[in-house]
């Protein structure tokens, strides 16, 4: 046997310490899907120390635009929390 070639015990030894090491990590740090960025101005202006009727003219003023951002809030929250 060459010097550049492992023997075959070797290269499972390898992948069974990357995948403990991998499952040790992912128990650590659990991923999950963000949902932050999924209509966060209606989400804001709801919450925001307003009177009732302005807090329903903002949140009708700011829909449209959380609607045209959802892709882009959708895909955002892929990064997890």
């Amino acid at each position: 046997m060459d010097a550049t070639t492992q023997p075959p015990f070797f290269e499972d030894k390898l992948q069974s310490a990357s995948v403990q090491a991998i499952a040790s990590w992912n128990a650590e740090n659990p991923w999950r899907y963000s949902t932050d960025f999924l209509f966060a101005l209606t989400r804001g202006a709801a919450a925001a120390d307003m009177h009732v009727a302005a807090r329903v003219t903002v949140g009708v003023l700011v829909a449209p635009f959380d609607l045209a951002y959802l892709p882009f809030a959708a895909l955002a929250g892929l990064f997890g929390d």
